[in-house]
């Protein structure tokens, strides 16, 4: 871990950065800053909120996971992401919907992901499943 940085504005929760020009493997992780004040129950009804158009519909969604602050599972999420680029658990890509290189995949991360946003066949045959990760998700 080189640096723990946090940004006002950013458009996502958190972002964990691989430092290539250092002899060993060392992340920044930047947070966004309005965060620090919330709790995990309002920190996750804002985020899974966004999934859903505000135009007048009737359906509400809220998450209660607590009082915990939410930096808590943020740090968890984001260390999760240096876990797995030190131990190379899943297989890199450079470009988002470029195909992942089976070659570097392991038993953990095989036959899963098609493409850096999508799951293999076997996997869409469940409802949860069958569609692409959005990047405001």
């Amino acid at each position: 871990m080189r640096r723990l940085s946090f940004l006002d504005d950013m458009p996502n929760t958190a972002l964990t950065s691989t430092v290539s020009s250092a002899a060993h493997p060392l992340f920044d992780i930047t947070i966004r800053a309005a965060i620090l004040p919330q709790t995990a129950s309002e920190w996750l009804t804002e985020k899974k909120r966004t999934c859903f158009a505000a135009n007048n519909s009737s359906l509400q969604v809220a998450i209660e996971a607590g009082l915990r602050p939410a930096i808590d599972y943020i740090l968890l999420h984001e260390a999760t992401h240096v876990v797995d680029a030190k131990l190379k658990l899943t297989p890199a890509y450079y470009a988002a919907g470029q195909l992942l290189d089976s070659a570097t995949a392991k038993s953990f991360t095989a036959g899963v992901w098609q493409k850096s946003d999508r799951s293999c066949p076997r996997f869409t045959a469940y409802p949860a499943n069958a569609y692409s990760i959005s990047p405001r998700g």
